[in-house]
């Protein structure tokens, strides 16, 4: 039987590497993107030899192809793929925020996975693939907090293209949703003042349950008709 193989881009992250762990104990195949923390993967490298890939991409670092790092030798097509990079957010006027940070942030949300998406298209590793996009909950906001506009407009436009794939793509060659949380503690706030950070102690959202256990329906569990959805997890 042709072995399934599940891309995590931003396997490094607090959603990404839990889960990478778990599918790899739960006897599944996967291809792990990093650009940072790439010692994390040393022992399941030696653990999952046979069960796990592994590459580096800086999406800033240059207009790289994909196809320069990506792995070449996959067997069979992907059966599913979780997006969830992003680079660190910082707070800051829009007018004191340079154009090279919206790029920063477009680079690693969309583009990343647009060039992507048309490498695999083009290997014909695309069939009922199980596109799942980890996005924000500022994407569904009808207001933006001050400050995060090159992170929110990345988002806002990662959440469109889901949406065009869904309209682009026929059903039969990828099924593409979206979650959406609330801010979580992560490397990403680093850079945000404390008290931007103070969570509703009774909602505090876990990635490693909360939000895996999302990612984990959607890619085993739900009918292939849910598609195009964007789900929120709220820690309000």
């Amino acid at each position: 039987m042709p072995k399934k193989y599940i891309l995590i881009i931003g396997a490094s992250s607090e959603v990404g590497f839990p889960l990478c762990k778990k599918l790899l104990q739960n006897g599944h195949n996967v291809i792990a993107h990093a650009n940072s923390r790439i010692s994390l993967f040393d022992s399941l490298n030696q653990k999952f030899s046979n069960q796990l890939i592994t590459y580096t991409q800086n999406f800033n670092n240059s207009d790289e192809l994909v196809e320069n790092v990506f792995p070449r030798d996959l067997i069979g097509v992907i059966y599913g793929i979780i997006h969830c990079p992003s680079p660190p957010i910082e707070i800051k006027h829009v007018f004191k925020t340079p154009w090279n940070d919206f790029e920063k942030h477009i680079n690693v949300h969309l583009k990343s996975l647009h060039l992507l998406l048309q490498y695999l298209n083009n290997l014909k590793k695309l069939s009922k693939t199980r596109l799942i996009v980890v996005n924000s909950e500022l994407s569904i906001m009808q207001k933006i907090p001050k400050g995060y506009s090159p992170y929110a407009s990345s988002k806002i436009a990662l959440s469109s293209y889901c949406s065009s794939i869904n309209e682009d793509i026929k059903v039969d060659k990828i099924i593409v949703n979206q979650i959406s949380p609330g801010m979580f503690d992560s490397r990403l706030l680093e850079k945000i003042p404390a008290y931007l950070k103070e969570f509703n102690e009774g909602n505090i959202i876990d990635p490693k349950t909360d939000i895996l256990q999302v990612i984990e329906f959607l890619l085993f569990e739900a009918s292939d008709k849910i598609r195009n959805q964007n789900i929120h997890i709220s820690n309000d």
